[in-house]
This record gives structure tokens, C-alpha cells and sequence, in this order.
């Protein structure tokens, strides 16, 4: 199999302020220090596994949803439903996101048999690396922001 870690969220302002770095940092780890020495990771495999972080208002605690597949690109995707309102009240928005997310993480992996102390020895692993770690914290890209009024007037629409 093949990984992948990113996030979908559906609703306007609703959103986790978690850097790109931090999903890469997790998805490099999950893939180093448990698929790889299961045997389960392959990366010129052509079958993909996704894990997709999201959330809306109404989600109060943490769940794995049921797997959606494409077959025809040999894709399949878990949602991992993180509560929205939990984790950005928090004091530390990362490190709750964190507990969260391995909450769910454990039960995605004992689809594959992993068992709960590997996941914690992970769990503490990620969290010592990334908590208070000023190259993790979540920066807005100022040169994304735009004018809406503006793109519309360069587009030609009024």
C-alpha cells in the first residue's frame, strides 16, 4: 500500500490551524515506524490508502468513517472526524489536535492488527518532536490573500 494524510473541510470557517508539516511529519512517521516494519508499506504500490482529516460543527467526538473506495484508481479513503469545537477552545490547539487524531489513529490501525502500545510509542514520538517546535506552528500565506472585487474585475465579470 501507499499513504496518504491530508484534510477536507466543508464548511466556511471551519478548519483545524495545523500546518502542511505537521500531516507530512505524521504521515512520514506512521509510514517509518509502522507500516514499513509490518511490511505494509510499499510506495511503488499501486494501491492507495488515504486518511482525510475533517470536522464540522456538529462532530463532538472523534470517529473513523467507513472506508469509500475507488477502484478505478485503487484508492481507498477514511475520513477521520475530529470535534471541531474541542480543539480549536483548547489551550493548545496542536497538541489536542494530536490526542485527537491518534484516537482515531488507533482504531484505522487495528484494521491492520497494530497493536495500541505501538500507536502510543508513535503518539509520543510525534508529540515530542512537533509540540512547541517553532518549524510545526501554522502560518498564513499572506500572498494567498486576494481581493475578491479585484479578481472578478480582471476576469471581466461585474
Amino acid at each position: 500500500m501507499n499513504l496518504v494524510v491530508g484534510s477536507w473541510f466543508g464548511e466556511p470557517e471551519i478548519e483545524f490551524k495545523i500546518s502542511h508539516k505537521v500531516y507530512n511529519f505524521i504521515r512520514e512517521k506512521i509510514i517509518e515506524d509502522i507500516l514499513k516494519h509490518r511490511g505494509l508499506y510499499n510506495e511503488k504500490d499501486k494501491d492507495f490508502i488515504g486518511i482525510q482529516i475533517t470536522t464540522n460543527k456538529e462532530t463532538v467526538k472523534p470517529f473513523l468513517s467507513e472506508p469509500s473506495f475507488d477502484k478505478k484508481n485503487n484508492f481507498t479513503n477514511y475520513n477521520f472526524w475530529l470535534p471541531h469545537q474541542l480543539i480549536v477552545n483548547s489551550d493548545n490547539e496542536l497538541k489536542s489536535f494530536l490526542n485527537y487524531f491518534f484516537i482515531v489513529l488507533t482504531d484505522f490501525l487495528k484494521i491492520y492488527n497494530i497493536p495500541f502500545k505501538e500507536v502510543e510509542k508513535l503518539r509520543l514520538k510525534i508529540e515530542f518532536e512537533i509540540i512547541d517546535n517553532v518549524e510545526y506552528i501554522y502560518e498564513i500565506d499572506e500572498s494567498l490573500d486576494f481581493d475578491i472585487d479585484e479578481l472578478t474585475k480582471d476576469l471581466g465579470i461585474e
